[in-house]
């Protein structure tokens, strides 16, 4: 499940929703924090609930809640990339279009 929500570090100028996504785990339910919503919205693409994902990043605890931020998301073939190697977002790369 998609959800919009309250990008996690707060509001910021020009970021009025945040994506995360609900994944069913073998250790239960996990949000997935994506990043912008325009980041998303630029990709076009998007997931139903039964689809089978694989999620690439590093689980985190924020504001007590677990949570895992996204370096990529896999699906058949279709790879969304988020963040690269050192953890940057790509919409923060000076390489981004």
């Amino acid at each position: 499940m998609i959800e919009h929500a309250t990008p996690i570090w707060g509001p910021i100028k020009g970021q009025s929703y945040a994506i995360h996504l609900l994944v069913r785990t073998d250790r239960g339910l996990k949000a997935v924090h994506i990043g912008p919503g325009w980041y998303f919205d630029r990709q076009k693409i998007s997931y139903a609930q039964n689809d089978h994902i694989k999620v690439t990043g590093s689980a985190v605890v924020f504001e007590g809640d677990d949570l895992i931020i996204a370096k990529e998301i896999t699906r058949d073939n279709e790879v969304l990339k988020i963040r690269d190697d050192t953890g940057c977002p790509m919409w923060a790369r000076p390489d981004y279009q």
